[in-house]
């Protein structure tokens, strides 16, 4: 068989055809990349200086996702209006707030600008921007090819109130959740050095699940929170007195599977400790946080083509069409708590899961979003929640067969 008519060679020049055309669409067509987190543009007051002395302020979430039609078709319609939609929310002063809060430590985030702060009574809050810096997401080739712009770009497939919607979605759950809160920060003197990365943006202020301090969780017997890692050597060094709650567990990961939330590794969790006094048994359970990726909006021909070779990047919409996709981040995570739970135990978490996500719920649920973010998104998402609602039980049994699949693992990093 000669070059010319084999298979491979025609597959490989195909291929290559393709990716040739993207790069020349994206190089006529493309949107222009931004550098750095994206600012939060006011709308009322127009500065500011003039928001630093009022109580709430109206901007967009950010101002750079713009696309024509062309451009929308090319690379999605994402959540690029909802970024763009003004929104009214109010000023956080620092000093002003549950006693005073003092600035501790800048936080780790990959793309989020975060910081960690106490209040007077010593309960921890973390600071983490709305808007998301890309830049550790561009490798240094994708400049070359004038790639940048399909990954800064790729920010808008995120909803920029996804974690309001999570939190009163939770709620409905009946699952414990964080409270996070969405304010303006103004530049000021309490953020001392922080000041210059931190003033005048928009931000989520939750309490952080870290010290031993958590009395908005409302769990009797909690001494402290623990980490995955943490929590899995206990276990596995001493079962009868250390004992993660797994179907609590179940149930928060069949959440994530309903809300479409990709990124589940082990890091994206707190565990709550609860010690019976009377047994000295520790009971751990599982708190999701960093729900930036809840109902994951990617679309358009470029991105879709994409995340055809990249898994984890499924479009939320009324059906889970990759399960393995769909959980690839959180493999570790979940090989090593689940691996062994029986599929009876996953069906009936995924019964009683259902049976509390009513219609009515998921409405109430979504209403929490500013009234013209929910007229632009609200009755689609609620929609397709329905619909993976009434799907869940075959979910659940197409996730175990997944975890079963992949087999134990005795570690719970992620390799993402």
């Amino acid at each position: 068989m000669t070059a010319r008519n084999n298979p491979v060679t025609w597959l490989l020049g195909a291929l290559l055809a393709v990716v040739l055309l993207v790069l020349l669409v994206n190089l006529l067509f493309g949107s222009r990349p931004y550098e750095g987190m994206p600012n939060n543009p006011l709308v009322a007051p127009a500065t500011a200086a003039e928001a630093a002395g009022v109580d709430s302020v109206t901007l967009l979430a950010a101002g750079v996702f713009g696309a024509n039609g062309a451009q929308r078709w090319l690379y999605g319609e994402m959540y690029r209006d909802a970024w763009a939609t003004p929104v009214t929310v109010p000023v956080l002063r620092l000093d002003e707030f549950a006693g005073g809060l003092r600035p501790v430590k800048r936080g780790g985030g990959f793309q989020t600008l975060s910081m960690d702060l106490v209040d007077s009574a010593g309960v921890v809050y973390t600071l983490r921007s709305v808007t998301k810096d890309p830049s550790k997401l561009v490798p240094a080739w994708a400049p070359a090819l004038g790639i940048t712009n399909l990954i800064t770009d790729g920010i808008s497939a995120g909803h920029p109130y996804g974690a309001m919607a999570a939190a009163s979605l939770s709620e409905l759950a009946g699952l414990p959740h964080m409270y996070p809160k969405l304010y303006y920060l103004p530049a000021q003197a309490a953020l001392d050095s922080f000041g210059e990365s931190f003033g005048n943006r928009l931000f989520w202020l939750e309490y952080e699940p870290e010290g031993h301090r958590a009395p908005w969780l409302g769990m009797s017997g909690f001494v402290k929170w623990e980490d995955s890692d943490d929590v899995f050597e206990a276990w596995r060094t001493d079962s009868l007195s250390a004992k993660p709650d797994l179907r609590a567990l179940i149930r928060a990961r069949l959440f994530d599977l309903w809300v479409g939330d990709w990124d589940r590794h082990d890091g994206q969790w707190g565990w709550a400790t609860v010690l019976d006094s009377a047994t000295s048994v520790r009971t751990y359970t599982p708190v999701a946080n960093d729900r930036d990726n809840i109902f994951y909006g990617i679309s358009g021909a470029i991105p879709l083509t994409v995340a055809a070779f990249e898994r984890r990047l499924q479009p939320f919409g009324p059906d889970v069409d990759d399960m393995g996709g769909l959980t690839l981040n959180s493999q570790y995570f979940d090989r090593a708590f689940l691996y062994g739970v029986p599929e009876s135990v996953f069906v009936a978490e995924a019964e009683a899961l259902r049976a509390r996500l009513t219609d009515a719920g998921i409405e109430r649920a979504l209403r929490v979003w500013p009234t013209a973010i929910y007229a632009l998104d609200g009755a689609r998402i609620a929609a397709s929640l329905r619909a993976r609602r009434d799907d869940l039980v075959d979910y659940a049994r197409d996730f175990h067969a997944v975890i079963d699949e992949r087999g134990p693992s005795d570690r719970v990093e992620n390799e993402f």
